[in-house]
């Protein structure tokens, strides 16, 4: 799993990463499920790094510059390939990450 620079700061977003990784996996083994991360901000904490596992994430947050940006790093870190079926509005979360 590829983690960002962010992730190894003193708020622990590498563990808390993990923590929810196994949580969703001990829950539903490797079905790649829908997950809502609610306060994603730029999205570098929790949903890119999903993402990029093939998870489908909607993220969302109040702060509309967060969402833009959160929405330039996805079109530059995952392949185009899979962006169709990312960050898109979901009926039904399998998961929701409220991590801050």
């Amino acid at each position: 799993m590829k983690f960002y620079p962010e992730h190894e700061t003193i708020w622990g977003y590498k563990k808390r990463l993990e923590f929810l990784l196994k949580q969703i996996q001990s829950r539903y083994g490797e079905t790649l499920v829908n997950i809502l991360d609610v306060g994603c901000g730029n999205g570098s904490m929790i949903s890119l790094p999903l993402a990029e596992q093939g998870y489908t994430v909607t993220g969302i947050d109040l702060d509309k510059h967060s969402i833009q940006k959160a929405q330039e790093e996805r079109k530059k870190q995952i392949p185009s390939k899979m962006r169709p079926f990312l960050w898109q509005k979901q009926k039904t979360f399998w998961a929701i990450s409220m991590m801050w």
